[in-house]
């Protein structure tokens, strides 16, 4: 649309000029039909636009990602009830950041594929020009595998597969969970400068903060003392907050992928420090080096660690986010006084 409205404007200032310099080879006619096309390239492309949105039976925004799901063959409903807040508004005109095309027709994965990862339940392969494939395996008898295509380096289209046996009731529910959802979070994310993290995030006064840490440490118990203190915490997540780069800046950002204490939240805010959890019998925050938070976050980002291609573009992430946020360690009693400390810090930055 932007590229038919300055070729317009373009072939009208052409004219002026032409008129200016009352040149007479060019002849008036064809001077309109020229206008006349422009016209209509115009119209045509913006009709295409909508035809496009049209067929996006589902939009969701996660951590400033826009997923359009296109289906031509089947409709599809939302059934998770984390989802729902990521939905798009039906008036929402923004276009997708990444667009899911659902076909019925099979997609064939090149001989030349190379598994890069297999768990019994999915796996992933890859081609030598750099084409991924997404394989889940489901159950044989039902006939409920199917397969997905990231055909390009920006992870910005993702090519669906599915079989009609899939359908129920002749409707599909929506592809943007586990494993595909996290996968295309954490490949399109990457290229937009972004991360994801096993954790909790939470926002106070429009700040967040990230708390981290390896299993049995306390996200969930961190999650629940924020939610349940005398404070406003908009909180995020509780097992998979992802940070995005907007406009420059590291933010925190909520997912509709939650663990055991069920926090989702579509709340964005400017990230201001990561928390590494340590339980204390005293709540208070302690000052890290730079080098010893990579080292810890090292453990607790989700890198597809089999995908050698993609790690040390994480690696450069995370080494950006370090020099941007504060990093401390947050000694804490499971309750909710922790909050004080939390608070009073991010009333204390900028």
């Amino acid at each position: 649309m932007m590229f038919s409205a300055i070729f317009f404007s373009l072939g009208c200032r052409t004219i002026r000029i032409i008129r200016i310099l009352n040149n007479d080879i060019i002849n008036i006619k064809l001077i309109k039909w020229f206008l006349l096309c422009c016209l209509m390239w115009f119209v045509l492309n913006n009709i295409f636009i909508v035809f496009r949105l049209s067929k996006m039976k589902l939009k969701y925004k996660i951590a400033d990602i826009v997923y359009g799901i296109n289906s031509a063959c089947f409709p599809i409903v939302q059934e998770r009830k984390e989802f729902e807040v990521f939905l798009c508004n039906g008036d929402s005109d923004e276009y997708p950041t990444v667009e899911i095309n659902l076909t019925s027709e099979p997609i064939n994965i090149p001989d030349d594929a190379e598994i890069m990862f297999d768990c019994g339940d999915w796996a992933m392969l890859k081609t030598n020009d750099g084409v991924r494939y997404l394989k889940f395996y489901g159950n044989k008898e039902l006939g409920n595998s199917w397969i997905a295509e990231m055909p390009n380096s920006s992870f910005d289209i993702v090519n669906i597969h599915y079989p009609e046996q899939m359908l129920v009731d002749g409707v599909l529910a929506s592809p943007i969970r586990y494993p595909l959802g996290r996968e295309i979070a954490m490949y399109r994310g990457l290229s937009l400068g972004g991360i994801m993290m096993h954790g909790g995030a939470a926002s106070y006064n429009g700040k967040a903060v990230l708390y981290t840490g390896p299993s049995e440490s306390g996200k969930s118990t961190m999650s629940r003392c924020l939610r349940d203190s005398k404070y406003d915490f908009k909180m995020m997540s509780d097992e998979r907050p992802v940070i995005s780069l907007i406009d420059g800046v590291y933010h925190a950002c909520g997912t509709p992928w939650p663990s055991s204490e069920c926090v989702v939240g579509d709340y964005t805010a400017p990230l201001k420090s990561i928390m590494f959890l340590v339980q204390f019998p005293e709540n208070k925050l302690v000052p890290i080096t730079r080098k010893d938070a990579f080292e810890r976050i090292m453990k607790m980002i989700c890198i597809p660690w089999f995908d050698k291609e993609m790690v040390f573009e994480f690696i450069n992430v995370i080494d950006n986010v370090l020099a941007e946020v504060e990093v401390f360690e947050i000694h804490f009693k499971p309750d909710t006084d922790v909050a004080d400390v939390i608070a009073d810090y991010v009333s204390s930055v900028k």
